[in-house]
């Protein structure tokens, strides 16, 4: 991949977490850590990921043009632009809220700030 960082699990989260100022990024919600945990705007959870690898690998296509594997799509998918922090309560709202619209911007960001893989 040209120029993108496929950082750790822990070094994502604390970069999340550091952005996101240790709390839930719900409008309105005031908990904070350790009572919050990181969310997917393109879905990623249990029974979801291959919805969200093929959301990925579909606006990747309409992109670029090129297609991309799965392995790809999920450092898209664990990346901090597909992340923010949640409580329990809101962590689905990231999810279920966000139209393809928006979903699509977080590859096209991806793909302007990292390029091709």
């Amino acid at each position: 991949m040209n120029g993108g960082e496929v950082l750790s699990v822990q070094d994502t989260q604390k970069r999340v977490f550091d952005r996101d100022g240790w709390k839930c990024c719900f409008p309105g919600c005031d908990k904070r850590s350790p009572n919050i945990e990181l969310a997917h705007i393109i879905p990623n959870s249990k029974g979801e990921s291959k919805r969200g690898q093929g959301l990925v690998q579909k606006f990747w296509l309409e992109i670029t043009g090129q297609g991309i594997t799965i392995s790809q799509a999920e450092i898209i998918l664990h990346s901090p632009l597909n992340l923010r922090t949640a409580c329990k309560r809101h962590n689905q709202y990231f999810a279920e809220s966000t139209n393809e619209v928006k979903q699509r911007r977080i590859v096209e960001l991806y793909y302007c700030r990292y390029g091709k893989f």
